[in-house]
């Protein structure tokens, strides 16, 4: 299954929060307990250092209403670390890369999400 495309807008300086629904073939949430889950933004594919690295909390996957669901987020302390370079009158954009990926305990790796990470960047710091 190809990974889905979402951009996202992450604020500069502020708490970053979303959350994903796991899924297999037949789009049923997959139990992920035993998953482990990796994702970065980087300011382009050939970077080797991050600019960011996402921690995940997978919901309560005993209960039918939250599995296969995983909070992907940021602190503050993160997002303000985000190189921007902005600079002048106008709060431009920068545009970056990022992907989001799970494991197996067998070693079994996908990619569940990827896109562009907007970056508004912070007047307050």
């Amino acid at each position: 299954m190809a990974a889905a495309e979402q951009d996202i807008l992450i604020e500069q300086g502020a708490s970053f929060s979303m959350f994903m629904t796991v899924r297999d073939e037949s789009f049923q949430p997959i139990d992920i307990t035993e998953y482990t889950f990796r994702g970065k933004i980087k300011k382009d594919f050939s970077d080797s250092a991050a600019q960011a690295e996402f921690t995940f909390v997978k919901l309560d996957q005993t209960q039918e209403a939250s599995k296969g669901k995983v909070e992907i987020k940021l602190s503050s302390t993160q997002t303000s670390a985000i190189e921007t370079n902005s600079k002048g009158l106008s709060r431009t954009i920068v545009k970056m890369v990022y992907d989001i990926e799970s494991q197996t305990p067998a070693g079994f790796v996908t990619r569940w999400l990827q896109g562009i990470a907007k970056i508004s960047p912070e007047v307050t710091k």
